[in-house]
């Protein structure tokens, strides 16, 4: 039986030269079969964002049937990857059915990810029904109009919504990428089900831990009645830079739904849109900055 999950990630990193073109891609997979291989890796897409996400399986040669991967690259445009699958099968706990879709969408400074399923019946450890998406931008920004060293701080906006039935389940994260070896952090996650309750996390602090502690959630976080509604929702981080020096700013936004294996019918749907929403630097309220891709970044004093 595979859990209900929906995640959410933003890659952010900021990185030294080499200066490339700046580009958007889109990402999307649905997989919805009984397999006859054991196979449950990620695809290479994702095992290539370095980010230990929460991921369908993906099936490798020869077993290939019943899975859908679209992936669209731009760079001046919106890349837009839709994918979607509808399978049934026989487990060893009884027949299933399922169905769903994803989708990605990225463009510089807003990316969207969007992702549904709905499983009925009973499955195993062979039955891989799972659907995922990305939206990503990769530009390289240089902040202007001062010298030396500098701080930028980022505000991130992530609207979006989640609804859940009763065996439902789901994730939002939300990480920046150091340069080189830095590695991963974390700054939003929100994880849960309506069974055993939900986490929330932002800019590394703890909001709430399962459903106990609602006074502890920002306003602009709302309770439905199977899941959580992000309104307007801000995360943010600090990032250093030289200026004058170009550096790497990328970012991921992903989804993931899973229908949970029962009797009846259980439905995981999540969207969500980021954007990037205001910059500001450290100590210079006259700070420029001009990006590869030609995009208008928010500068704000």
């Amino acid at each position: 039986m595979r859990t209900a999950f929906i995640s959410v990630t933003i890659l952010g990193a900021m990185l030294a030269l080499p200066v490339h073109a700046a580009s958007v891609d889109a990402y999307a997979y649905s997989v919805s079969v009984q397999s006859g291989c054991a196979t449950s890796g990620p695809t290479p897409n994702i095992t290539a964002t370095g980010l230990n996400l929460i991921h369908a399986a993906f099936q490798a040669l020869p077993c290939t049937a019943g899975q859908n991967l679209q992936t669209r690259v731009r760079t001046t445009a919106q890349a837009n990857a839709v994918s979607g699958e509808t399978g049934n099968g026989l487990s060893s706990f009884g027949s299933w059915s399922e169905s769903g879709t994803s989708v990605g969408q990225g463009f510089y400074a807003k990316i969207a990810a969007k992702a549904h399923a709905a499983l009925s019946g009973h499955t195993d450890g062979f039955t891989l029904a799972g659907h995922e998406a990305f939206g990503r931008f990769d530009d390289m920004l240089t902040f202007t109009n001062g010298s030396g060293p500098g701080i930028a701080h980022l505000v991130f906006t992530t609207t979006g919504h989640g609804t859940f039935n009763t065996r439902g389940s789901g994730e939002v994260s939300l990480n920046y990428i150091g340069s080189n070896s830095a590695g991963s952090r974390e700054l939003m996650r929100l994880v849960g089900s309506s069974a055993s309750g939900w986490d929330l996390r932002n800019d590394g602090q703890y909001l709430m831990l399962g459903s106990n502690i609602p006074n502890l959630l920002p306003s602009s976080v709302k309770r439905m009645l199977y899941g959580w509604n992000l309104l307007n929702f801000q995360s943010h981080f600090d990032v250093s830079f030289t200026y004058g020096t170009p550096m790497e700013l990328r970012m991921l936004l992903f989804a993931s739904a899973f229908g949970a294996s029962a009797d009846t019918t259980n439905v995981s749907d999540f969207m969500a849109r980021t954007e990037l929403t205001g910059i500001t630097v450290s100590g210079n309220p006259t700070a420029q900055v001009t990006a590869g891709s030609g995009h208008v970044y928010p500068i704000t004093p």
